[in-house]
Parts: structure tokens; sequence; C-alpha cells
């Protein structure tokens, strides 16, 4: 009941913050963020909750939750960052655009946030959406992503040798037994390196959380570029996701990820990671161009 009543009320963190500061200690030694993840960690509770509360409801217990990450002491914020933190913040996001309806049909709302949908049941919540805003966006904050991503990509990337990244060579006037000889060499090089495995712990790890930022890509459908930018800007995580998908074999992992599509049928982790670097990498790209 305090989630739904309480910590959903729109901006209520950032208001606690602005007006009585010393009330956010209060919040931290009552240990309020590793409850409500606790809580929201059951099968059961997440789906009461978020059957109970609506979209943009939904929406401001996420940025609470997020406010709430944010200023935790380092410490506890890097215990919780992976599974629980990572595990809630996706389904709140995936469970947002499933209450607030379509973005069509005869009757549609502007949400700064949500972009145009179909509101269902109940009005819209637009209390503090600036507020909200500039909560949610602590989720791709210099601090969070390089607690949730930046350091764990950092250190599986730091044996990666640079050599592994596959840089595709234009046809030349070499002869077809120059190119056969250099196709044979490379392949047995390849073969006789140790390679990190797709399903391996730590890419697990690191596929989970780029689900969950694929998941806000979704559902904040206005603040694609702040989310991408945020994520480009924080030291070098489109580098080292580029490493560490480099590292997965031969051609970037390209056997791994196809074996792991057919025997999944589409729903394994490994869309999510490729999804983002993919993202991470046109962002950058039309950056430079138009920049």
């Amino acid at each position: 009941m305090f989630l739904i009543h309480i910590l959903s009320v729109p901006a209520l963190v950032a208001t606690v913050e602005g007006n009585i500061p010393e009330f956010m200690g209060q919040l931290q030694t009552l240990k309020i963020l590793q409850l409500s993840v606790d809580l929201l960690g059951g099968e059961v509770s997440m789906r009461v909750i978020t059957n109970t509360i609506q979209g943009t409801q939904t929406l401001a217990l996420l940025a609470n939750l997020v406010h709430l990450f944010h200023v935790e002491a380092l410490p506890i914020a890097t215990e919780m960052a992976f599974p629980a933190f990572t595990f809630i913040t996706t389904k709140l996001l995936q469970s947002i655009p499933a209450s607030v309806g379509p973005k069509s049909g005869a009757f549609t709302q502007w949400h700064e946030l949500l972009g145009w949908f179909s509101p269902s049941g109940q009005d819209v919540a637009t209390d503090n959406l600036p507020a909200i805003k500039r909560q949610i966006h602590l989720l791709w904050s210099h601090r969070t992503v390089k607690i949730l991503l930046g350091d764990n990509l950092k250190a599986l990337t730091a044996t990666c040798d640079k050599g592994d990244i596959y840089v595709p060579q234009p046809p030349g006037n070499s002869s077809l037994l120059k190119r056969a000889l250099e196709r044979t060499a490379s392949k047995g090089s390849a073969q006789a390196k140790s390679w990190r495995k797709l399903g391996s712990t730590e890419v697990t790890r690191i596929s989970l959380v780029a689900a969950m930022y694929n998941a806000a890509l979704s559902t904040l459908a206005q603040l694609k570029l702040d989310i991408l930018s945020g994520l480009c800007y924080t030291d070098t995580v489109l580098h080292d996701l580029w490493l560490l998908v480099a590292s997965l074999g031969p051609i970037c992992g390209l056997k791994s990820f196809l074996e792991l599509l057919q025997v999944s049928g589409g729903t394994s982790l490994a869309p999510p990671l490729l999804l983002l670097l993919l993202s991470l990498r046109l962002h950058d790209a039309l950056r430079y161009h138009l920049g």
C-alpha cells in the first residue's frame, strides 16, 4: 500500500529533497529503496501493484525509485544494482505501455515523456511532469550508468585484445590462392583462441542491463535522444560494449548469436545486447556527421 499510495505520488522524492532535504537521510535510514525493490521483486507483488496503478503513476513510482537509487550510498547502490534494481526497473518500464493504452484510437492524449497514446480508464496524471522528467533522467546519468553498466564493461574489456575486432576488408587484386591462404590462417587462429561465452554470467548481466535500457528507449519515446546521448557520453560505454561483442568470437560472435537465436526462438538475451550497441553506434555516427 505504501508503494501504491505514497511512493507513486508524482515527484515525491524530488519535492522532499528540495524542501526538507534532512528527511532524505531518514528515507535512507528506513531503507525505503531496499524494501521497495524487495517487494517489487516478487512476481505477485509486481503484478498487483502494476495492475492497481495506471501507467503514468507507474512512471512516477519508477522516477521516485530511480531518484532514491541515485542518491543512495555507493556501496549499497552497487550491491542493489544487479539483479534487483535492474529487474524491477525493466518490469516497470515494460508495464507502462500496456496500462496507458495503445498509441492510436479515437481519443488520444499527448504525454511529454510517453508521446501519443489513448488513455484507458482513468485520467492521465500530468502533475509535476518537469520534476518527473528530471528524476527519470537520472537513470542514464553518469553515476547510474557507471554503476549499472560502465564499471562492469570496463572490467570485462580490460583484457580484450583490440586485434580481435572484426574489420571487413575490401576486395583487392589479391589472387584467389593468396586470399584462401589468409582465410585458412585466420580460421586456425580463431579456433585456437579462447573466446568469451555468450551465455556466461558476466555477458548475461550486461545483456540484462541492455534490455533495461532498450525498454527505456521503447517506453520513453520522447526521451530517446536523451537516453542515447547519456549512454554515449558516459566514459567509454560504446567503445567497451563493442569490445565485449568482439570478444564473443570471430566476426563479433556471429555464429554464437545465430545458434542462440535458433535454439531460443528469438526470445534470448542476445538481441537486447546487439540492439543497444547498434542504437548507440547509429546515434554516435549521426552526431558525428551532423555535429
